[in-house]
């Protein structure tokens, strides 16, 4: 069904806004963003669903100012910026610049001239990621999907080959790419191994139905993983085209093209991979972030398993050994003996 473009048709009561958007988390789990800026964005209801078909996490704005300092302020994300065209040409020359921002797309509604691309005025020449002036909200909708389409299989091919597309690089620069290749690897092999528990399941799908409340398509993924998941089925999960693949592919290091002449590193990788055994779980995750020097990530995962495990689990042993490693390695050598007291004597119960 078509898009209406008038206000009062696209108007949906307050209420029905804040009970889609309020259930939002702030905090975008995937790559691109998407941010709107028009006068009348909160009128357009239908239309932000129709846009979070195609990238979730989307930030309306109706004022100039402050969607420039959201955008200057975000890092580590891509934006793709909508813009009515009364905004664009004030506010593209004050962002354009930004590295985080990917692309402009322009519209005018009310335009009833010639083509869109006859409406690209002089100001619009000057800026490379401003791509057309559309006319209506069904033509932005669609080409905003058929981009990303593109942009998102770029981004895969990117990660994979960027090795290639660089100019010489240092040795030392090569070992750090096939260094992130290689815990990247790991990190996959303990996801697939992993066995989860039924709270660990549970809180992926809430967090996952929180951040895509009232998109439609997702959510109807998140409800077949929610009943259909096992784990025979973890590589089919973890890339087929929907959120959990693109969800992962931000929680991962960027991959990189490892050397096969690389001997060492491909000696460290095969002794770790043995060490994670046939089955994973999170401490076997918090051990591979302890070894990554990720240890905040670590620490957070052995605390987490400590709160769940039964008075008499042998894991409390393991989970006590796994913090004492981090706090070693962050230099605190009292707390670190004494954690290792702990797993000792839990240990020594069984």
């Amino acid at each position: 069904m078509a898009l209406k473009t008038d206000d009062t048709l696209n108007v949906q009561p307050k209420q029905y806004q804040q009970e889609i958007f309020e259930k939002r988390q702030e905090k975008n789990l995937e790559t691109f963003s998407l941010v709107w800026l028009d006068e009348n964005v909160n009128c357009y209801i239908n239309v932000q669903l129709a846009f979070r078909q195609v990238i979730n996490f989307l930030k309306p704005f109706d004022n100039e100012d402050e969607c420039e300092r959201y955008i200057k302020q975000v890092k580590n994300e891509k934006l793709i910026l909508i813009v009515s065209k009364r905004y664009a040409e004030n506010i593209t020359s004050r962002i354009h610049d930004q590295s985080q921002l990917s692309v402009v797309y322009v519209y005018s509604l009310n335009d009833t001239t010639g083509s869109a691309n006859n409406d690209n005025e002089t100001w619009a020449n000057k800026y490379t990621k401003i791509i057309t002036t559309i006319k209506n909200f069904d033509q932005l909708v669609l080409t905003l999907a058929k981009d990303q389409c593109l942009r998102e299989r770029n981004e895969s091919l990117t990660a994979i080959f960027g090795i290639f597309n660089r100019e010489e690089n240092s040795c030392k620069n090569l070992k750090t790419e096939n260094n992130n290749f290689m815990w990247s690897q790991l990190f996959i092999e303990v996801l697939l191994r992993m066995e989860y528990s039924n709270t660990s399941k549970n809180e992926l799908i809430t967090i996952c139905k929180q951040n895509y409340a009232g998109n439609t398509r997702e959510l109807s993924v998140i409800d077949e993983f929610e009943h259909t998941y096992s784990s025979d089925r973890a590589i089919w999960w973890y890339t087929r085209e929907c959120c959990l693949y693109r969800l992962l592919n931000k929680a991962l290091p960027t991959l990189e093209m490892c050397s096969e002449g690389d001997q060492n590193l491909k000696g460290v990788y095969e002794h770790e991979k043995q060490q994670l055994g046939e089955r994973t779980n999170l401490i076997s995750l918090g051990n591979l972030l302890d070894d990554m020097g990720e240890y905040d990530k670590g620490h957070r995962y052995f605390e987490k398993v400590l709160r769940e495990l039964v008075a008499d689990s042998p894991d409390i042993s393991k989970c006590y050994e796994g913090l004492g490693s981090i706090v070693a390695h962050r230099g605190d050598y009292n707390n670190a003996l004494a954690l290792c007291n702990k797993a000792l004597e839990q240990a020594r119960l069984f």
